[in-house]
């Protein structure tokens, strides 16, 4: 063989070799994009799925999908969140799925939904490291929002390093800086200087609290609970008493000052100060109710102060004649001291006040029936049926009356009927 044939051939072989080479990475190229393709359209029908209620053919289908295309991290975003909701107690399935969030993580962190997701389940794992790291990355990538700020620091005082503590404070005040002086901030700062036991920052805290807003009633109660907290019991008097002063509508501040006299063991002062709160015509009947409530809850067993509770009872009832709560609660204090036939005059009001409550018909007549009073729970019936005529359980207390009042035959009809 000449030197000539010799080179076309060896130059044929090169070009063959070339031609193959780009041959099979065109045809590679055309499968993984053929797969990629597949996966889409697999992924596509999935979320129909999804939308009709068919999740466990979402799943698989995103599976599949992900079998597929297993580079696009989204796909194994939410494969991954899908096996962990689905793991239970395997172990396997449920790290195969932490493992495709973290990585979706690594890929992608400004995508927010997953990264909080993945954050967030950290945090539940006590992954603490970890969680840190990922609202950090957060807070860096989306300084504007203070939700991820506050995760931030969260995840830092976590650590209970007194660094760590102290940066937790910076990021809060930078979101102090950005929305303003607010009690939650305020509240984790504190948590934070109480952890270092740092007296002195807790009550600097206060000061420029109260500074920033000096007309806010909240924020002097705030003042008077930290203060009762470190035990200053003469600046949280006088903080309790300057909100009351600021605000006498503020429910929160009576409130708060009257439990205040109740945690000091002070039970002339907490007296005094529910018997205040209630005949404020400016204090809204909610909070006025939980005082009440309170005060009943820790006075009732004492036979002595009945008639204190009673005399309490008049003053809202003359405050606010037409209000069933309050009578609600009268008859709850009488049922408890058991006195039944001044409870049921009382929810005889209300369902005059109320018809429409089944439950208060209901309970009328089981007081009716406890004092042995028949007839009047029978009538107290017959006008509930007016406005429940398909109750079968008023009908049935109904025939219970028949029964005892030795009625059967009106007994047996008002069975039949229920």
């Amino acid at each position: 063989m000449n030197s000539y044939l010799k080179k076309f051939l060896f130059a044929a072989g090169i070009f063959a070799v070339i031609i193959m080479a780009f041959d099979t990475k065109a045809n590679n190229s055309w499968l993984d994009d053929a797969d990629k393709r597949k996966a889409d359209y697999l992924y596509m029908e999935a979320q129909r799925q999804n939308a009709l209620g068919n999740e466990d053919a979402y799943f698989e289908l995103i599976r599949r999908a992900q079998q597929l295309d297993t580079v696009d991290t989204d796909l194994g975003f939410i494969l991954g969140y899908f096996k962990i909701a689905l793991a239970q107690s395997d172990s396997v399935m449920f790290n195969d799925g932490y493992n495709l969030i973290r990585r979706h993580f690594k890929a992608q962190a400004s995508d927010l939904y997953s990264s909080y997701f993945y954050g967030n389940l950290n945090n539940r794992l006590g992954r603490r490291d970890e969680a840190l790291r990922v609202w950090h990355t957060l807070d860096s990538i989306y300084p504007e929002k203070p939700e991820m700020a506050m995760k931030y620091a969260e995840a830092l005082s976590a650590t209970n390093d007194t660094a760590d503590l102290l940066k937790s404070v910076e990021v809060i005040n930078r979101i102090e800086r950005a929305e303003g002086k607010m009690i939650p901030l305020s509240t984790y700062k504190i948590r934070c200087f109480y952890a270092m036991n740092d007296t002195a920052k807790i009550e600097e805290e206060i000061r420029q609290l109260l500074a920033s807003s000096p007309s806010s009633s909240e924020f002097s109660v705030f003042a008077a609970e930290i203060y009762s907290l470190l035990g200053r019991n003469d600046s949280a008097l006088h903080y309790f008493n300057h909100a009351c002063e600021l605000d006498s509508t503020n429910g929160l501040a009576f409130y708060s000052r009257a439990n205040y006299f109740k945690q000091l063991g002070d039970s002339t002062g907490y007296d005094r100060e529910v018997f205040h709160s209630l005949k404020l015509e400016t204090l809204d009947l909610d909070t006025k109710l939980q005082l009440l409530t309170g005060y009943i809850r820790e006075l009732y067993t004492d036979s002595t102060q009945h008639q204190r509770i009673e005399g309490l009872f008049d003053v809202l009832i003359e405050q606010h004649p037409h209000e069933p709560d309050i009578h609600d609660l009268y008859c709850s204090y009488l049922i408890a001291i058991e006195g039944y036939p001044r409870a049921a005059e009382q929810a005889s009001i209300v369902v005059d006040m109320d018809p429409a409550s089944e439950d208060r018909w209901r309970a009328l007549m089981s007081l009716y029936m406890q004092a042995n009073d028949y007839p009047r729970a029978i009538d107290a019936a017959q006008r509930a049926l007016r406005y429940h005529p398909t109750s079968p359980m008023i009908v049935f207390l109904e025939a219970n009356c028949y029964h005892m009042s030795k009625d059967y035959d009106k007994a047996l009809i008002a069975y039949n009927h229920a």
